[in-house]
């Protein structure tokens, strides 16, 4: 998660916006696949390993500064199911 985090910071950096991720366990840990494109200036968000609590309090903290997801995906990283 740390390394997709990453990435997606840097990506979203150089104007890069995430179209489609797939997260998915190999053997116990947690991978990612995504497909990038050129994407308007704004704000992105990203966050790994969250709870439905911690997913509540995000989506009410990012509402409240006008944003809306895009996309969610849920996926067992290997330790935590689904």
């Amino acid at each position: 998660a740390s390394a997709s985090q990453t990435r997606f910071d840097q990506q979203a950096a150089i104007g890069m916006g995430l179209t489609c991720v797939s997260g998915y366990s190999d053997t116990g840990i947690a991978r990612y696949a995504a497909i990038w494109k050129r994407a308007p200036a704004g704000q992105w968000k990203a966050c790994h390993g969250l709870d439905a609590a911690g997913y509540q309090q995000l989506f009410d903290d990012l509402r409240h500064r006008g944003l809306r997801p895009v996309m969610v995906l849920g996926y067992g990283d290997g330790f935590y199911p689904a």
